[in-house]
């Protein structure tokens, strides 16, 4: 029955296999679901219209409900002792210095901008907002050289160059940084709001902010990979609790 429904589904916008053309009810499969290897039929071309002997598992995809997942991972067997549970962590490049730190970047070099510190930046023009960025940079670049001497054995990304279309515009504001980048201007940013705190409207909270991120990073760079319940559980003031207020 199955092997009647299936055809091949090369569409650029369609399933990129061997496909169901109708739904099967009675095994819970929708029209466009794609057969898919597994254990026991990994090559889906050779075996499957061969089979003889029933009942006989088989896997089908649902390319409808795809996401950044367009394939079951193989690798994933417990046989192998690799399972979601064992062998997944958190990817640091894509939910931390590409996520949290670019948007805390982006709000801090925006506040510092919009608050005259390397020009006028209150409502730029574009030619403004490149004289703007041509200080900062030039600040930039002097930070870098002072870090370096004292840290001469921290390994910092430097950005190379600071251009307008990294920051976008005061009505667009964007910060197109990349991953360890990012982490260098996060310890510059939170020098300029220590330096230049005085004139930018909420630089205490952008400051701290800014410096618990620089702390996450400190711990998680020191701990293995299995954290310790201490490292797991720091806070940092104003948000540390007293014995007493933590919950069980």
């Amino acid at each position: 029955m199955l092997k009647g429904l299936l055809r091949y589904d090369k569409k650029s916008g369609g399933s990129h296999g061997r496909a169901l053309n109708a739904p099967v009810p009675t095994l819970g499969l929708l029209m466009d679901d794609r057969l898919e290897p597994s254990p026991r039929l990994p090559n889906i071309g050779a075996m499957f219209d061969n089979l003889s002997v029933f009942p006989f598992p088989v896997v089908f995809w649902r390319p409808s409900d795809n996401t950044l997942c367009t394939h079951r991972c193989t690798l994933m067997d417990p046989s192998l002792g690799i399972t979601p549970n064992r062998s997944i962590c958190f990817d640091l490049l894509h939910t931390l210095y590409l996520g949290p730190l670019l948007t805390w970047c982006q709000l801090a070099l925006w506040h510092l901008l919009m608050a005259g510190v390397w020009g006028d930046g209150r409502a730029p023009t574009a030619a403004q907002l490149i004289l703007c960025i041509l200080a900062m940079r030039s600040e930039l670049m002097a930070w870098y050289k002072t870090r370096h001497t004292l840290y001469p054995h921290e390994n910092l990304t430097r950005v190379s160059d600071f251009t307008p279309k990294m920051i976008g515009t005061f009505n667009d504001p964007k910060m197109k940084t990349k991953a360890m980048e990012t982490y260098g201007m996060l310890l510059f940013l939170v020098d300029m709001l220590a330096k230049y705190g005085g004139v930018v409207g909420d630089a205490p909270k952008l400051m701290e902010a800014g410096q618990m991120l620089v702390r996450y990073i400190a711990i998680v760079r020191a701990s293995p990979i299995n954290m310790s319940a201490a490292d797991l559980q720091e806070r940092t003031p104003p948000y540390e609790k007293t014995n007493e207020q933590l919950e069980p």
